[in-house]
C-alpha cells in the first residue's frame, strides 16, 4: 500500500477486536485520513486479507467529506500521515530505503486534494519532483507548465514575426 501509495482502500473494512486492543484505534488527530492511519498502522503489524466478493459498495456523494473539504488541510493531513507512519519503529527495510519514493508519491496524491487551491497543489506537485525527479510530480509537473511554456511559445513567435515582417518591409509594418 505504501511503496505505490495505494490509498484507494474501498467502502470498508473488518478488524479483530485483538488487532485494535493491541494497536489502538484511529487516530483524532487526523479528520480525514483516520482510516487510512489504522490500516497502514495495522498491515505494519500483520496481514491485511483481501476479500474478493463485493460486500458493500463506495458512498460518493456532494456533501462527503473528501468531496467538500477537497483543500490544503486534507492534502495536509496526507502527507502528515506519512511522516506519521515512517516514524514508526517495526517500519521494513525495504520501506526505509523508499522513503522518498513514497513522499513523492503522497506529494503528488496531495495536488489532487487541492482541488481548487492552485497554489496548494502547485508546492505538491514541485515537493513530488522534489522527492523522486523522475517519478510521478516530473509527469504532471510539466503538464502543468505546457500550457504556460506553449502560450510563452506563442507570444514570443507572434512579436518575431511582427519583427521579421516590418524587417523585410524596410522598417515599415
Amino acid at each position: 500500500m505504501l511503496m505505490g501509495f495505494n490509498i484507494g482502500m474501498g467502502p470498508g473494512v473488518f478488524i479483530r477486536r485483538q488487532a485494535i486492543e493491541r494497536f489502538g484505534m484511529r487516530d483524532t488527530r487526523f479528520k480525514y485520513v483516520g482510516d487510512l492511519d489504522l490500516w497502514l498502522r495495522l498491515a505494519l503489524n500483520g496481514k491485511l486479507v483481501h476479500i474478493p466478493q463485493a460486500l458493500a459498495t463506495h458512498r460518493y456523494h456532494p456533501d462527503s467529506a473528501s468531496v467538500t473539504d477537497r483543500g490544503p488541510r486534507l492534502a495536509g493531513e496526507l502527507i502528515d500521515l506519512v511522516y506519521k507512519i515512517y516514524a514508526e519503529p517495526n517500519l521494513t527495510a525495504e520501506l526505509r530505503r523508499a522513503r522518498r519514493r513514497v513522499l513523492s508519491l503522497a506529494h503528488y496524491s496531495a495536488a489532487y486534494y487541492c482541488g481548487t487551491y492552485r497554489a496548494a497543489k502547485f508546492r505538491h506537485l514541485l515537493l513530488s519532483f522534489w522527492f523522486d525527479p523522475l517519478g510521478y510530480g516530473w509527469i504532471l509537473l510539466s503538464r502543468l507548465l505546457y500550457g504556460r511554456v506553449r502560450k510563452l511559445y506563442h507570444a514570443i513567435r507572434k512579436v518575431l514575426q511582427r519583427e521579421w515582417i516590418k524587417a523585410r518591409n524596410g522598417g515599415r509594418s
